[in-house]
């Protein structure tokens, strides 16, 4: 009597692990938890189902974060624009201005090199840095340069940066998520118990007079299943070289807890799906 086989749930990471899951509650769905008299093991499955795809949200990188890298960047390159215009001005052959461009290198100098420093830290610099240069003498200074436009363009993109800092921290505040290990220790025990109480109930009606064919479909395609994804595992650790040097070479009717390593690759069994 066929029984879906085990293998290691730990091993996949938690984008592998929600879509396995996934699959087999759909399986489930499809052939019904009340024929596979599971119907309050689902229940709880699907609950942790749901569960499980709010934790795993807080790993995936938030939407947020490219924008402040991008408006991160931007402000970076304005400052390094205007101290390049700065710069130019140091060698004006106008005395007045290249004296107040030496005023105004001295002051972005005191706050040193803020390009290479850490976002929080930038951002206060850069506006401390703005403030100073908004009052006098130093707005003289700006104006007399022709450098307004540009320092308020980095003004605006450093505010830009700081407000976009404090949505993402808002946004994680208000959006905390369950630990994705532990939903996952829950999930586990469930799924288990739902193998467990299918392959003991296909057993059991395998030596009646009905037979066990209201659990072989989803038996099958458990494996399948599983040996799709136990083919993928061993791809990614690298142990496909090592079976073909052994000569080993794994199929569906192997033992599931062996097939770390095998051949016969193809795209069509590479995915996660039934």
């Amino acid at each position: 009597m066929e029984q879906i086989k085990i293998f290691k749930l730990p091993s996949m990471s938690n984008g592998e692990y929600f879509q396995f899951m996934t699959n087999v509650y759909n399986r489930i769905k499809l052939e019904t938890p009340e024929k596979l008299k599971i119907v309050p093991l689902f229940q709880k499955f699907e609950q942790i189902l749901i569960r499980l795809d709010h934790a795993i949200i807080v790993h995936r990188k938030s939407g947020l974060t490219d924008k402040i890298n991008q408006a991160n960047i931007n402000r970076t390159n304005l400052f390094k624009g205007l101290s390049t215009v700065i710069n130019g001005l140091l060698y004006n052959n106008d005395e007045q201005k290249k004296s107040k461009a030496k005023l105004v290198r001295t002051l972005l100098d005191n706050y040193g090199n803020v390009t290479i420093m850490s976002l929080d830290k930038k951002s206060t610099y850069i506006t401390n840095m703005v403030n100073d240069l908004l009052e006098a003498p130093y707005i003289g200074y700006i104006t007399s340069l022709g450098l307004g436009d540009q320092l308020n363009a980095l003004s605006e993109e450093n505010r830009k940066v700081i407000t976009l800092m404090q949505e993402r921290i808002t946004d994680r505040s208000n959006n905390k998520k369950e630990n994705s290990r532990l939903v996952r220790k829950e999930m586990d025990e469930v799924y288990r118990q739902i193998i467990d109480m299918v392959n003991a109930q296909a057993l059991v009606a395998s030596v009646s007079e009905g037979g066990a064919e209201d659990f072989l479909p989803f038996i099958h395609a458990m494996n399948a299943q599983i040996y799709r994804v136990k083919k993928n595992l061993a791809i990614r650790a690298g142990k496909l070289h090592a079976s073909k040097q052994k000569g080993k070479i794994a199929s569906p009717d192997h033992s599931v807890e062996d097939l770390d390593s095998f051949e016969d690759l193809d795209s069509e069994d590479s995915d996660l799906q039934f």
